[in-house]
């Protein structure tokens, strides 16, 4: 197991995609083997530099991993621990008349073996990895000792303040609950310790109330320094008077959130929880609610709201008092529409249905996508390789199994009538039957991808998470195509431009890899990117399109657009297209063999090359012919007849760009990354390619779409990866090296920006830099705030 597994390979917001590794080890290692030990190695030195500095006010923050999963510790850590001995769960159900939407199952604990998909741990393993959480405690603690001890050898402790705390808490199978994502004790409630000299008292502690934005204004009246104020309500409040004598309070309550299909937000007093799970601007008549009383029920067995109206009503009076928290169900104002992400809620009550999903697994198993859950609702999802099509009608579940078992890339696709339900698994017909009747209500479960997040929509025990990648998912609800949102209007765009301080929505067509260009002296912006044919009415019904797989919409023409003000676009005719480049007639058999709905043209580029007046366009293509083309205009305009200088010479070089250096000589970029000089007029390569990247631990930029700019008599290399380091997984990040000569050494790879994937940095007029974006169809849209 790599504990840094935990932060290189997580796909954005679903833990259960990380390697299915050991959940714990114990090795004989050193401390510095792991990170912590690494991490606090380096906060001593860190100290020791302070120290030099002769008195200099320092500020020091060490995150340590442990105790996160997976339990990861060294031998001699195990070893001061008897398993037999440590405190088993006391209670391994869910809480009594609690709501569905506050239970957890499985969960991250699925993501590593052996722990099974369904997150049933039994006897055994529960104190295996109770063993190992209890063994990474002692282990972390053991590492801040080594800092604390630091501070004592460096005389620096009396004159400085220390403070640890968590960032959640943790389920050890309580409530039959691991991991956190609850709004339980056992979640939220944290370890927060102050060392503060002259102030507290060494060895006191407290019971009172306190929550984690209290530490911010408690160290800065600690440090002398003013209240913290700003554009923003500080909330936390300064714990000082507690330190001083722990028996004073600030708080008679604190509060918290956690969302799920609704947000849970709650307070807890010295004696109660409450917890209201309603999403924001929905009725209070659909809230759920949870009460507590730690005074009789410490382990949170029953939720006694129904019980106890009065405490319910006065605990809501003390709830509502704080800002109504924004749910992952209504996006918040000025965000893009959810589309069909993972938080979307189609409408498909009465409804024909029609589900399209493309995965890659081994040996798929488990959910694809659900909606719905215990009354009404359908999923697409795999049992043992098989899949299988099920639609629940009033709690009645409907299933289509295919006869085989099937592996590697799969396109399902699954259609419910009131008459048929259909089941095809790559192209073929793999069961047909009478259909239950189109779903006759609105789920309340939302849509789910990758697993079942609340009831079970099929006939299956949720979660049951998938196990592999998915592809493109689309969902067709009574031919009615998803909302768009539109671009930002007019004054916003223009005050944004103006300030340029935040993100703006400027063009609403459906582009992958945008890329902005300028030509110099001229007053247009020029836009281009990976996009569907022109006119191509699936851009208006399926907004949301991935772009991959058989279903993609990429098109096999490169449409320009122009602006003079980065608001009002106006595109260019016929600019470009597959018939225009080298594959065309150098191989017209590949074409006249392809169905043109697969000819492919990728992240196409525009560059001005003053010394032919000329454009010229490159791109990459997946299909007919796997190659790239570097195309010149015919003149000054962006248009035919193309002209192809380079041939076929430039072959299957993947997202070529172009980059003309102080000297006048262009040069080829390509892949991740190399890089060639060209001849003057394109016809040929001036020398052999010369393989570039970043120093250090990541020796690539990433996966495609490089490109190089000069900024401030510095080479800026540009790459695009996933988050992961594996395709499909994560975030489709920007990252960046610098050097002093176009073939390096480069720096080390630095983060540009989440979700700027194959965007593009370019200048406005006045010289700022900017960078395009696009919306991802593997990732929900982000809010432009």
């Amino acid at each position: 197991t790599r504990e840094e597994a935990l932060f290189t390979n997580q796909k954005l917001g679903q833990i259960r995609s990380l390697p299915r590794g050991a959940a714990f080890e114990s090795p004989v290692a050193k401390d510095d083997d792991y990170a912590d030990g690494r991490i606090a190695a380096e906060t001593m030195k860190r100290l020791q530099a302070a120290k030099a500095r002769m008195g200099q006010p320092f500020f020091i923050a060490a995150g340590f991993v442990r105790p996160h999963m997976p339990f990861c510790a060294p031998k001699k850590y195990w070893d001061l621990y008897d398993p037999a001995t440590l405190p088993m769960p006391d209670h391994l159900g869910f809480p009594k008349e609690a709501p569905e939407v506050a239970l957890k199952r499985g969960g991250e604990i699925t993501a590593y073996r052996p722990v099974p998909d369904n997150g049933k741990v039994d006897t055994d393993l529960t104190r295996q990895l109770i063993h190992g959480y209890y063994a990474s405690m002692i282990y972390v603690d053991a590492q801040i000792g080594k800092v604390i001890a630091a501070l004592d050898e460096l005389d620096l402790a009396k004159d400085t303040l220390v403070v640890l705390w968590g960032d959640h808490g943790f389920h050890l199978g309580d409530l039959g609950i691991w991991t956190k994502h609850t709004n339980y004790e056992q979640a939220n409630r944290i370890p927060l310790v102050f060392v503060a000299p002259g102030v507290a008292k060494p060895g006191s502690s407290t019971r009172q109330l306190a929550e984690s934005v209290d530490i911010f204004p408690t160290l800065a009246e600690l440090a002398g320094l003013p209240a913290p104020a700003g554009p923003q309500t500080i909330d936390g409040l300064s714990l000082v008077p507690v330190l001083r004598n722990p028996e004073s309070r600030v708080r008679d309550h604190a509060y918290h959130a956690y969302p799920k299909s609704k947000i849970g937000h709650a307070i807890r007093t010295e004696r109660y929880r409450l917890v209201e799970w309603r999403n924001s601007g929905e009725p209070d008549s659909s809230a759920e609610y949870e009460l507590y009383d730690y005074d009789t029920d410490p382990v949170e067995t029953e939720n006694i709201a129904a019980k106890s109206p009065e405490v319910v009503s006065e605990l809501k009076a003390i709830l509502a008092r704080y800002p109504e928290p924004v749910s992952q169900k209504a996006p918040p104002p000025a965000a893009p529409a959810k589309g069909q992400s993972a938080n979307a809620n189609p409408e498909i009550a009465n409804h024909p249905l029609r589900i399209i999903a493309e995965i890659e697994s081994p040996m798929p198993r488990g959910v694809v996508l659900a909606q719905g859950g215990r009354e009404h609702g359908y999923a697409i999802h795999f049992v043992e390789g098989r899949p299988a099509f099920d639609v629940r009608v009033s709690g009645k579940v409907t299933r289509l199994i295919a006869k085989d078992a099937v592996r590697g890339s799969v396109k399902i696709e699954a259609s419910l009538t009131s008459e048929r339900m259909t089941l095809t698994v790559n192209g073929s017909l793999a069961g047909s039957t009478v259909s239950p009747g189109l779903i006759p209500a609105q789920p309340k479960d939302a849509l789910s991808l990758g697993r079942d997040e609340l009831s079970a929509a099929g006939d299956y025990e949720a979660p049951n998470p998938f196990n592999g990648s998915i592809v493109n998912t689309r969902i067709e609800a009574g031919a009615k195509a998803p909302d768009v949102p539109k671009t930002q209007p007019r004054a916003e765009i223009e005050a944004g431009l103006k300030t340029h301080d935040r993100v703006l929505f400027i063009h609403n067509a459906w582009i992958r890899d945008p890329y902005i260009v300028r030509r110099p002296g001229d007053d247009w912006f020029y836009l281009t990117g990976t996009t569907p044919n022109r006119n191509d009415p699936r851009e208006q019904g399926d907004p949301y399109n991935s772009g991959l797989g058989e279903e993609s919409l990429v098109g096999w023409q490169a449409n320009v657009w122009r602006s003079r003000d980065l608001i009002d676009w106006e595109a260019l005719p016929d600019s470009y297209s597959l018939k225009d480049g080298i594959w065309f007639a150098e191989n017209r058999a590949a074409f006249e063999a392809t169905n043109p709905d697969q000819w492919r043209l990728w992240a196409p580029e525009l560059h001005w090359i003053d010394g032919l007046r000329r454009w010229a366009l490159v791109h990459t293509s997946p299909s007919p012919v796997k190659g790239a083309n570097l195309s010149l205009s015919a003149g000054a305009e962006v248009g035919g007849p193309w002209a192809n200088p380079l041939g076929s010479a430039i072959g299957r070089r993947h997202d070529p760009s172009l980059f003309c250096d102080d000297d006048g000589t262009w040069w080829m970029i390509w892949g991740a990354t190399s890089i060639a000089p060209l001849k003057p007029d394109f016809s040929d390569f001036a020398g052999d390619p010369v393989d570039i990247g970043p120093s250090g631990d990541a020796a690539k930029m990433g996966h495609e779409g490089c490109l190089i700019l000069k900024m401030h008599d510095k080479y800026v290399l540009f790459g695009t990866g996933w988050s992961t380091g594996q395709m499909r997984r994560g975030s489709y990040n920007l990252y960046y090296a610098t050097a002093d000569a176009i073939s390096g050494p480069y720096c080390e790879r630095k983060f540009a920006g989440r979700f700027l994937g194959h965007g593009t940095p370019f200048q406005d007029r006045e010289g700022r830099w900017w960078c395009t974006a696009f919306y991802n169809a593997n990732v929900p849209p982000e809010s432009r705030d």
